[in-house]
């Protein structure tokens, strides 16, 4: 499967949090803008840092009218003993488990090791359900660009493609 093209429909999904609670996100359509963080795989040195890097930015993103969903092909039990390792995490861990990687698949980001690559997308508010690949390649370390180009989107209702490129040069 490809990537999502921009401006074309975000892949809808429903799948279990890190509590074994139902996440669907055609759910934000209307009400939030998402950010679909894909990461490869929990306990490993890297996405247990990334992850808990949200949770610090989490004032910033609920202040554009953002929800963070996390998601990786790992089990919702792998997930629960993850983030209470990490002092818990305050937005749905979303476990891409069964069947296998289907929602990393849709999305054009599932490895053949069988686990998602590190991928960033935004999905709009606004009907039709967009979609703005943020970054495969930026590091999640860039997080400030990605929230200037959210608020920048959400402030000028501009795309958010539009304010990615504008921050990119």
């Amino acid at each position: 499967m490809t990537i999502p093209k921009v401006g074309e429909d975000a892949p809808d999904f429903l799948l279990k949090d890190q509590d074994g609670k139902d996440v669907k996100l055609s759910e934000f359509r209307g009400k939030k803008n998402v950010l679909l963080a894909f990461f490869p795989l929990a306990f490993t040195p890297v996405c247990s840092c990334q992850i808990p890097q949200y949770r610090e930015d989490l004032e910033k993103f609920n202040g554009l009218n953002t929800q963070v969903l996390a998601i990786s092909v790992d089990s919702v039990p792998a997930h629960k003993a993850w983030t209470q390792q990490m002092g818990g995490i305050p937005y749905p861990v979303l476990a891409d488990f069964y069947p296998h990687g289907e929602v990393a698949k849709k999305y054009g980001v599932l490895k053949e090791q069988g686990f998602s690559e590190r991928a960033l997308f935004i999905v709009g508010i606004r009907d039709p359900y967009t979609i703005a690949n943020l970054d495969r390649a930026i590091g999640w370390a860039k997080g400030k660009l990605r929230l200037a180009a959210i608020r920048a989107a959400v402030r000028r209702r501009d795309s958010l493609t539009a304010a990615m490129d504008r921050r990119r040069t």
